[in-house]
């Protein structure tokens, strides 16, 4: 993937993003709330779009591996929850049913970052840096603990959600020193907005109303999946580049 592409792609995505943030967040107080409902609900799904098809198209350039396969089915399975969510002002089962999906997606990009190259590392970063360990978990453990009294029959559900997500971060944590740096910043940076996402949309759903939820829960999630997809994209890219090297 070219400089000049990758630029111009993610000026296209955050524009996008920043349409669908503004579109729902302020377009239910603007005077023509139905246009802007239409357009917040048209540029969500696109922004997983155009994160699968750039992915599919550095997958057909680089190299199909284990790694792209999970990548690529995590942002897939993160889209049907995005269109899921849609419709969970319909029936309440919308929002379990992507709940679901979002917690698949978060077991697949678990299995895509085990999925490393480099297997001549010394480093390993959680089990150096315990602080990390705690840290992460700690505040699993703390925002758990806070939101289980709203939760109610939820409670079991949003319990091994937090566990998943949980090891996404830290599953994160885990590439430093496995994949280049290049790869390994994005990706983690994408899980940590990924887990803070989530945290808004789960206190602002169960807990309390949080100002402007739409703009920090899309916000950051959107910027996280971005991130995650850039990552891995970096990843493919050194894949291929050593493979090319060994071949020679």
């Amino acid at each position: 993937m070219s400089r000049t592409f990758l630029i111009v792609f993610s000026a296209f995505y955050f524009l996008l993003l920043a349409v669908h943030v503004f579109a729902g967040e302020f377009g239910p107080r603007s005077a023509a709330p139905e246009f802007y409902h239409l357009l917040a609900r048209l540029t969500k799904p696109l922004l997983l779009l155009s994160l699968i098809g750039v992915t599919a198209a550095v997958v057909r350039r680089t190299v199909l591996s284990p790694f792209a396969y999970w990548l690529s089915a995590g942002l897939v399975l993160s889209l049907a929850g995005d269109v899921l969510l849609m419709f969970q002002s319909v029936a309440e089962s919308y929002f379990t049913f992507g709940l679901a999906a979002f917690l698949c997606g978060h077991i697949a990009y678990i299995v895509a970052f085990t999925r490393t190259y480099r297997r001549d590392h010394e480093v390993e970063l959680l089990r150096k840096q315990g602080w990390l360990l705690v840290a992460v978990a700690g505040y699993a453990v703390y925002f758990f603990s806070q939101l289980a009294p709203s939760l109610g029959s939820m409670i079991a559900p949003v319990m091994l959600y937090t566990i998943v997500i949980t090891l996404m971060l830290l599953m994160a944590l885990s590439r430093f020193g496995k994949v280049c740096n290049a790869s390994f910043w994005p990706v983690t940076a994408g899980a940590a907005l990924f887990v803070a996402s989530d945290s808004v949309l789960a206190w602002n759903k169960f807990a309390e109303d949080v100002p402007f939820s739409h703009f920090w829960i899309m916000g950051l999630y959107g910027t996280a999946q971005f991130l995650i997809a850039a990552g891995g994209w970096r990843q493919l890219a050194d894949e291929a580049e050593k493979a090319a090297a060994h071949n020679i």
